[in-house]
């Protein structure tokens, strides 16, 4: 994340990521699910996974000498069958990722993807789902 534009204090101003955070979002959970032993289908073969970012907020919490930067995410993950475009599984999932030193804005950011990412592969419904579809 690279600061852009100009606000108050340490944290404040417009942030401006090298990447789109969708895509962001997309190698993390395309990383999580290979780790977790799932294998990519190729085209038009078992069920498509799909997201959409619903929230993205940041906040900064203030404790006895020491400040944490807050990331939230929530995204609304659907299984679909590329046929029918039906919905096989779907769920809306949050995480939150914390940073207090160092880049905070991407530190913050990539520990909110990142456990996001893993408590998509750790949702039971999705892995049972996955597994019966092949994703």
């Amino acid at each position: 994340m690279e600061r852009v534009g100009q606000g108050g204090g340490l944290a404040a101003g417009t942030y401006e990521a090298a990447r789109p955070v969708a895509e962001i979002l997309r190698d993390a959970v395309a990383q999580a699910l290979a780790q977790a032993g799932f294998e990519q289908g190729r085209e038009g073969s078992g069920a498509e996974l799909c997201a959409r970012v619903e929230e993205l907020g940041f906040g900064v919490m203030v404790g006895f000498a020491r400040c944490l930067l807050k990331c939230n995410i929530k995204a609304d993950f659907r299984l679909t069958y590329p046929g029918n475009g039906s919905a096989a599984w779907s769920a809306v999932l949050s995480a939150t990722g914390t940073a207090a030193t160092g880049d905070l804005i991407s530190l913050a950011l990539t520990g909110a993807i990142g456990e996001l990412a893993s408590a998509l592969v750790r949702d039971p419904g999705f892995t049972k789902t996955a597994l019966a579809a092949r994703v």
